[in-house]
């Protein structure tokens, strides 16, 4: 099973919003805090109960996804002639192409999308041209730059960067560099800077990258989604942990609080990588609010009062000295802006 999750407090008087979660591997889960409700998850015993609704300021998202690179995948990404660079890569999101009743991928089309200026008026996460980092006949290693979350202005923006793969038999990898916190996925774009609704925690930036080569570069007419056949999910660097876990919360525009979610992992479980995200944002105003996210009373990512993107990893000894933890955002009661943190955790179930 993967951990019991609960959401321990809201509001600065940690009043009762409590959120249970018992979840068996499943391909992907996830919920808000907004009303009453039961889920059972095919599959297996899952089952969600949400207490009492959470207000849209204080929100939570729970997704469980499993990883997974297919035979086919590993053998083709490293046969001669292809050039994945395996030992350079992290966390990644990877999907094949199909054509014609085969796989390939017009690489010559692709390069001339991503290596030019964004047009106006189009429809991509794409934050001004790629940065060439390897290629060859038959694949190119490029660096993209995603717009993330608050796109208030051209020059008032969050962005991501991610490294992205293909080749011309379809193989599309989107990946972090190795000893990137995994955490640095996470896609807040579709979050409104002042109140932030965690609707789609799945929703990442390798997601983003893969659509830029899929519907950009190829032009395709529907972008691939977290549920689409084929999309999967593979960190290069722990290739026995079979499985991740995001913990999300987020805070908008009232005023100070903190935002603690307890979580217990079961003794079995091999943990792999904790990492942790935070976001600050602002809307109009020029003063962000300050945050800081902890995880068991110390700072995993220290204050901040400046808008932007934070990361982190987690030691290892420290975590795995307790089964029960406690995630926990504090945001202060400057209404100017919003905030958000992340815990990811990758493990695997003997």
């Amino acid at each position: 099973m993967l951990p019991v999750v609960q959401k321990s407090g809201a509001g600065p008087s940690e009043a009762p919003s409590k959120v249970g979660l018992v979840l068996l591997r499943s391909r992907l889960f996830r919920f808000l805090t907004l009303s009453l409700m039961f889920l059972a998850l095919l599959g297996g015993l899952s089952a969600v109960e949400l207490g009492k609704p959470a207000p849209l300021s204080d929100q939570a998202d729970f997704p469980g996804i499993t990883l997974h690179l297919t035979a086919e995948a590993g053998n083709a990404l490293q046969q001669a002639g292809q050039a994945f660079p395996a030992a350079e890569a992290g966390f990644s999101a990877y999907y094949r192409v199909s054509s014609n009743g085969g796989y390939s991928l017009d690489k010559a089309a692709v390069d001339a999308e991503i290596f030019s200026p964004v047009t106006s008026g189009d429809l991509t996460y794409r934050d001004g041209l790629a940065t060439m980092i390897a290629t060859g006949g038959n694949y190119t290693v490029a660096r993209l730059p995603i717009i993330n979350i608050d796109y208030v202005s051209e020059n008032d923006k969050l962005t991501t960067t991610v490294n992205v793969y293909y080749d011309d038999q379809g193989w599309i990898v989107a990946y972090l560099p190795a000893n990137t916190p995994s955490a640095q996925i996470w896609q807040a774009r579709t979050l409104d800077a002042e109140n932030p609704s965690l609707s789609d925690v799945s929703h990442t930036v390798l997601l983003d990258a893969i659509n830029i080569i899929y519907v950009d570069g190829l032009n395709k007419t529907t972008p691939l989604t977290a549920a689409t056949a084929g999309l999967d999910y593979y960190h290069w660097q722990h290739p026995d942990a079979a499985n991740f876990l995001m913990l999300a919360v987020a805070r908008g525009e009232q005023g100070g609080a903190n935002y603690p979610v307890s979580f217990a992992v079961p003794a079995t479980f091999q943990i792999a990588e904790v990492s942790a995200a935070m976001w600050i944002s602002r809307d109009v105003n020029p003063t962000a609010p300050c945050a800081k996210l902890t995880l068991d009373a110390a700072d995993l990512i220290a204050q901040k009062c400046v808008k932007g993107f934070y990361h982190a990893t987690a030691d290892l000894t420290a975590f795995n000295a307790q089964s029960a933890h406690v995630l926990k955002l504090e945001q202060s009661g400057r209404d100017e802006g919003a905030s958000g943190g992340l815990l990811m955790l990758v493990y695997a179930v003997p």
